[in-house]
């Protein structure tokens, strides 16, 4: 009998990858909208139920000002994330290709040693991607695709907005729940989605593992909505591509994931609270230098990692077989 975790069994990959891309998509689509019905129920104890709907709507436009609307907001998004992401892998891998979350990780174990590499990345490349994010952030697009600029650029303000509004720490219990909404359960869920799933789905049809890794992390970027960081994201999204790939571990994946947000959730609460000067809403904050610097630090460590993993590997992968 198949256990919930096991690992050594081989998936069956029976299901054709355009048929899965289909399902997988419908479960991300479900799994929102069962996500945020959830999270209002969840969050309906933190409204006057005398002035519910305008109360919602106020938070939607996340106006301060409503009772109780950071953590209505929070539990909502809390949700959509769990339901959106994680429910749905879990729903795509079981029902679909009927394995269970454990066949994602080919390779047992975690070690501390490539963990505190990773933390060290994490540092490095978020200078690096904020250094590139200027950069991105002059692009102009072609005037064929004006309408989506304008589009984009609309949806990457209410985005900005929204972060602002989360982001508004007052207290370190606020901080803490920040944490884990959105840092912690984004780092589990889009993996699970995007590393586990789709990037397992667009390996076995390209048959190019690193075409899969960076079509992977062009959609990790675009479903975040945000033009001026669609290049710093997409890497973002390759180098956790390439973490899975090298250690057949996804937990690697998603440790690096939580770092790279969890920093910046640190930086907020950490400026908010006069600790430190670094704005991460500041979009000049990183020097060409230290964006150079901590490009070459990043690429020795990423090459670092590849080495260690390799080393530590157990003569079957199912990634080694796709190749």
């Amino acid at each position: 009998m198949q256990q919930p975790f096991e690992t050594t069994r081989r998936p069956d990959f029976s299901v054709n990858p355009a048929v899965g891309l289909a399902f997988l998509i419908g479960f991300f689509l479900l799994g929102q909208v069962i996500g945020g019905a959830l999270g209002m129920i969840a969050a309906l104890p933190f409204f006057q139920m005398d002035s519910f709907l305008e109360q919602f709507n106020r938070i939607m436009s996340f106006d301060s000002s409503v009772p109780n609307a950071w953590i209505i907001l929070m539990i909502i998004q809390g949700f959509s994330s769990a339901g959106g992401f994680i429910l749905a892998a879990w729903a795509y891998l079981f029902l679909i290709e009927k394995r269970s979350l454990g066949s994602l990780n080919t390779q047992p174990g975690v070690a501390l040693f490539p963990l505190l590499i990773i933390l060290g990345l994490g540092v490095t490349f978020i200078f690096f991607n904020e250094w590139i994010a200027q950069w991105n952030r002059n692009w102009d697009l072609p005037d064929w695709m004006s309408g989506f600029e304008r589009w984009s650029r609309a949806k990457q303000e209410e985005i900005g907005r929204m972060t602002q509004f989360l982001t508004a720490f007052d207290s370190f219990g606020r901080f803490l729940i920040a944490m884990l909404v959105i840092a912690v359960l984004p780092a589990i869920g889009e993996e699970l989605m995007f590393r586990g799933a789709l990037q397992s789905i667009l390996i076995r049809w390209f048959k190019n593992t690193h075409l899969a890794i960076w079509a992977t992390g062009a959609f990790f970027s675009f479903i975040h909505f945000q033009l001026d960081g669609f290049i710093p994201r997409m890497l973002l999204g390759v180098v956790f591509g390439y973490l899975y790939v090298w250690s057949g571990n996804l937990w690697y994946a998603i440790w690096a994931h939580f770092i790279n947000n969890g920093i910046q959730v640190l930086a907020f609460y950490l400026n908010k609270a006069k600790i430190t000067e670094i704005d991460m809403e500041n979009t000049q904050w990183v020097t060409w230098q230290q964006g150079l610097m901590a490009a070459i630090l990043s690429a020795v460590l990423l090459w670092y990692l590849k080495r260690l993993f390799d080393q530590s590997r157990t003569p079957f992968t199912q990634i080694e077989e796709l190749r």
